[in-house]
Formats: C-alpha cells, structure tokens, sequence
C-alpha cells in the first residue's frame, strides 16, 4: 500500500549506488492552492523540504508551489445560516486541516448542549449538570452519541474525538475534526473571514 504523506530520500548504500527510500510522513503538504481569494481545495501544495534534489514526493499530484495559498491551519469565522442559529449553533470556525478533513470550532448555548447529553430530564442545578460534563471524549461514548448526531445532523460528522474548549454560564464552544470533507464545509470556507491569531 501507498504511504500516507509518503516521500522518497535518494541517498547511496553501502556500496556507493543510489537507492531511494520511502518513507511515510506526517504530511507532505502545507495548504491549499488559492485563486483570487477562492480556495481550490483539490490543490494542495507541498512543504518546501520536500523540494530538494535528494528528496521528492511519494506521489507528484500535488502542486510544488503556488503564488498564493491558505495554510492548513488558517482558521476562518463562517457564515451561520438561520437554521444553525436555531438549532443552538451561535458560532462556526473551521481550518481546512488536511485534504481528507478539517477541523470545527462550534459555538453553541449551553442550554442547547444540556438537553442534548441529558434529554431535559435531569432535574439537578445547571453547576452539576457541568460537573458532570466530560471535556474531552470519543464520540462513541454514551455521552457524546447524542452530540455527535446533532454534530452530523446540523454541521458535519466528526471522526473520533469531542473536546469542549470553553465553557460559561451561557455558551459552550465545541472542537473535532471531520469525518470527510464535505463539499457544503468547502464552499462555506470561501465566503468565511480569517481570524487573526487564532
């Protein structure tokens, strides 16, 4: 099987002849190509260190270079339709991540975020409730399959983990990587603003 963000090294053996190595990095990749102001996310461009003559891409689809480009991990504010805002989702930020899937920032009202892990039916005070939250878990674990298909249903399907970055008396700001990378995510990242500094 092919490597993922595989590269080849040319280098000499023992005996003075050339062979190539390949081997499998974390990502060969830096971002994708953009097109006045349009990310064309079928393009991405490789990492400059992978550009020397002893070192190349496993596979050569992707673009050496690009006048201009959006990094991996440049985070944009995106568009909320009315629908989002009336499911509970008052925030949406995501970076493309990688080619196969990215990374979401959601906003939504605690409110929301309680009804969904404990159907409304717990009667104990708001602070327990919070207590009783875990801020880090797999999707599958009984607490998060409730968010996870409210996740699916209203954004995208997230590949394993949910982890709660910020937490108030009001709000609560969710983060997980994709499961894919839905075209509707794709387009919503072209008309999104980038956050500086994220």
């Amino acid at each position: 099987s092919e490597p993922s963000g595989g590269f080849r090294i040319k280098r000499t053996d023992d005996f003075n002849e050339l062979i190539y190595q390949v081997q499998a990095g974390e990502t060969t990749n830096i971002g994708f190509e953009k097109n006045n102001n349009e990310v064309n996310f079928s393009n991405s461009i490789l990492a400059k260190n992978y550009l020397s003559g002893n070192v190349s891409a496993y596979k050569l689809e992707d673009k050496i270079s690009a006048n201009d480009f959006v990094y991996f991990d440049e985070w944009r504010n995106l568009p909320i339709a009315n629908d989002l805002k009336d499911a509970g989702i008052l925030k949406l930020e995501m970076a493309p991540g990688t080619k196969s899937r990215c990374y979401i920032k959601a906003t939504i009202l605690l409110e929301v975020l309680l009804n969904i892990l404990f159907d409304g039916k717990e009667k104990s005070s708001l602070k327990s409730k919070i207590y009783k939250l875990n801020l880090y878990d797999k999707k599958d674990k009984e607490g998060f399959v409730k968010l996870s298909r409210f996740l699916e249903t209203h954004i995208s399907k997230q590949r394993d983990f949910i982890s709660i970055n910020k937490l108030n008396n009001k709000l609560v700001e969710i983060e997980y990587v994709t499961d894919g990378f839905p075209s509707s995510l794709k387009s919503l990242y072209n008309q999104g603003t980038k956050i500086e500094n994220p």
